[in-house]
């Protein structure tokens, strides 16, 4: 599957409004950024951003997890809840630990506090921010939004999933 990934604006409230049939080539993709030197670039405005291995890839089917990198700033306390669907035909992404989970996805994802420690980064980056890695499960090709729920804020992030 091809993805690519972008970041809209923090808001501060949960509200996602009635969104009409999106083409893939109108979905709002951006360009990944380096967030932390030692990781995959990254796409978000924050608290969440998400890392895409590969940046662009082709669809295989909705068995066929991506592998990505979901990226917390700690400055924003609480739980995160990542959710997503296509924005097109309503369609719910899946959501792993890993992309060879069978059986165990869930249209809800909750991040674990801790996450992991990548060796290539700074202890400072480690302070600010904690890595995580998971999967998401797309059932069509199309433009996902994903919405993540950090603490009392909420993150919006895109991502264009491509048939080859």
């Amino acid at each position: 599957m091809r993805v690519r990934t972008l970041g809209a604006a923090l808001v501060a409230t949960g509200l996602v409004g009635v969104c009409p049939a999106y083409g893939q080539d109108e979905c709002p993709v951006g360009s990944p950024e380096v967030l932390v030197r030692g990781i995959i670039p990254v796409t978000g405005d924050g608290p969440l951003w998400v890392g895409v291995a590969g940046g662009e890839l082709d669809w295989a089917g909705p068995n066929d997890g991506v592998t990505v990198v979901w990226v917390r700033d700690y400055e924003v306390r609480g739980a995160v809840l990542i959710s997503g669907a296509n924005r097109g035909s309503g369609e719910r992404a899946g959501f792993a630990d890993t992309a060879s989970a069978l059986g165990t996805r869930n249209e809800r994802y909750r991040l674990e506090n801790l996450g992991f420690q990548p060796n290539s980064i700074s202890q400072a980056d480690l302070r600010r921010y904690s890595f995580h890695r998971g999967a998401v499960f797309f059932p069509e090709p199309g433009c996902y939004e994903i919405t993540a729920q950090v603490g009392r804020e909420t993150a919006t992030l895109y991502l264009n999933v491509e048939q080859p």
